[in-house]
């Protein structure tokens, strides 16, 4: 049987996650939001085919990789069990942020890695009473409460890079652009 990762990578792991589910939930929250339909609105509706499932794979990416530090499975990198060898660094923390955590747990266990034969994805949704903000305060809770271990055992910072999101931003933007030119160009 494999021996667990030494605790240093399994900190530096949980870091790595807790960014990516922060750029996956950006990423989401991006077309997902108000104002962000409002601000894309023609490139998004223009191939909504397209987009629809750029956003649900950000989404559901954002939901697994968020559930990976929050769950409770046996033999995984999740928050608690770090938090614990740690001396309970970031407990508080991590108790803050669960109520949030087992939010996202019904998507995870109902809707992406089991799909329920009992509920509708809608009452998945319903049950789970889940904001974008929400989504977004767990993620960015992830990255603090990583950033606590990695601090707690001297280890380098996984920095937060928005980067792809604000990419991602920028080519609705040209898209959003380009209809507008389009339009006024017809009209």
């Amino acid at each position: 049987m494999a021996k667990p990762l030494d605790l240093d990578e399994q900190i530096t792991s949980a870091a790595k996650l807790a960014v990516r589910a922060r750029v996956h939930c950006g990423l989401w929250w991006s077309t997902a939001s108000a104002a962000g339909r409002a601000l894309f609105h023609e490139a998004l509706d223009e191939h909504w085919n397209a987009w629809r499932f750029i956003e649900h794979a950000q989404f559901v990416a954002f939901m697994v990789t968020i559930h990976n530090l929050f769950g409770d499975r046996h033999g995984t990198i999740r928050f608690k069990k770090l938090s614990a060898e740690l001396g309970d660094v970031a407990a508080d923390q991590i108790a803050e942020a669960e109520p949030m955590a087992s939010k996202v747990r019904q998507f995870r266990d109902q809707l992406f890695a089991h799909r329920s034969n009992k509920l509708t994805y809608a009452q998945v949704f319903e049950r789970a009473d889940i904001t974008g903000n929400e989504m977004i305060q767990l993620a960015d809770a992830a990255v603090k409460i990583a950033t606590a271990m990695l601090d707690a055992r001297g280890l380098p910072k996984q920095p937060a890079d928005d980067s792809p999101i604000e990419d991602f931003a920028e080519v609705l933007a040209t898209l959003q652009r380009h209809y507008e030119a389009t339009e006024a160009r017809a009209g």
